[in-house]
């Protein structure tokens, strides 16, 4: 089936999969359509399409050429997938924000992504202190001290 109508989770339209699938056909409707059987964590995917987008499936000549089975399409609706920090691998400053490449629990290496410092804290704050001990001169947070001031004296003016 024809990606080019259909937003993966890639960062990039340009790093996505050019064709989804390949998926079963369960039955042709009409004359230029076909029901496909579409995985049910495609939800933003309506199961009847259009003869146009689909391609039939060939053969890949080389084992460089197959894809992952697992192509995901992100669904904009479905905020309750919650992913496990396994571990952080590297940091970095992007667009005047702190990024963290995290390795997500049960997802092979080439799953990683670059998150934002904001939602990895939120998530996973032992993780990114955790990291920081260990990568000392890694990108970080700057941490601003006055002399003769405590953390609690700070946040109870701030309050």
């Amino acid at each position: 089936m024809d990606a080019a109508h259909y937003s993966t989770d890639q960062p990039s339209k340009k790093l996505s999969a050019k064709r989804l699938g390949p998926l079963p056909i369960i039955r042709k409707i009409g004359k230029l359509a076909y029901e496909l059987k579409i995985p049910s964590t495609w939800k933003s995917i309506h199961p009847v399409i259009n003869e146009s987008y689909l391609t039939s499936y060939v053969t890949p000549m080389f084992e460089q050429q197959l894809q992952k089975s697992d192509n995901r399409v992100a669904n904009p609706t479905d905020q309750t997938k919650v992913q496990e920090v396994e571990e952080i691998l590297d940091s970095r400053w992007r667009g005047g924000k702190l990024q963290y490449l995290i390795k997500w629990k049960g997802q092979p290496l080439e799953e990683r992504t670059w998150e934002n410092r904001a939602k990895v804290v939120k998530g996973a704050p032992r993780s990114c202190k955790e990291f920081h001990q260990r990568h000392p001169d890694a990108p970080r947070v700057p941490v601003i001290r006055l002399p003769g001031k405590t953390y609690t004296d700070i946040a109870k003016t701030r309050s």
